[in-house]
């Protein structure tokens, strides 16, 4: 395993409460931001529900929280988690759509970081993507859904600002 940018690699573990394990490269060091640490855990929450795992736990390297901060990259965990099972289906058949609104085999999704910083990320990363679940849902369009999002994210990351992240 190389650790190439989007490089995945599954195995079974040998030892542990996991059954398998997946690493998923991030790629280079200098090339490191938020976006990356989206789509790798994105494609690990997506290989979860495709090999239809009940539980999952995902977790970086200390460097990655070193190098991005642990507030970005609880936040980039926590919205690459919920928007891992979105899908555009509008343009879709009967029997497509179908099969994508079919419920996830996930019951619950840990992330795992280091501090208050992490916490707080995650928090909002996870108002953030519940509020782009809402926008979809809901059909809002316009500037107005935007204005309605952004009141219901201040509102909740009030609420539950240290809200362990759970799905």
């Amino acid at each position: 395993f190389k650790a190439e940018y989007r490089e995945a690699r599954q195995t079974d573990a040998t030892a542990g409460n996991a059954g398998r394990v997946l690493y998923v490269g991030l790629g280079k060091k200098a090339d490191l931001d938020s976006e990356r640490v989206r789509r790798a855990v994105g494609i690990g929450v997506r290989k979860a529900v495709k090999t239809k795992a009940s539980k999952v736990t995902v977790q970086a390297q200390a460097a990655v929280g070193a190098a991005l901060g642990d507030e970005v990259l609880g936040q980039a965990m926590a919205e690459a988690t919920l928007m891992a099972g979105y899908c555009f289906d509008a343009c879709k058949g009967k029997k497509a759509r179908a099969k994508a609104r079919e419920a996830p085999s996930l019951s619950a999704v840990a992330l795992v970081g280091k501090g208050a910083a992490f916490r707080r990320g995650v928090s909002r990363g996870k108002a953030l993507g519940e509020i782009i679940a809402y926008i979809d849902r809901n059909k809002m369009e316009g500037s107005d859904s935007w204005i309605q999002a952004m009141a219901i994210m201040t509102a909740y990351t009030n609420k539950y600002p240290r809200e362990p992240f759970k799905v």
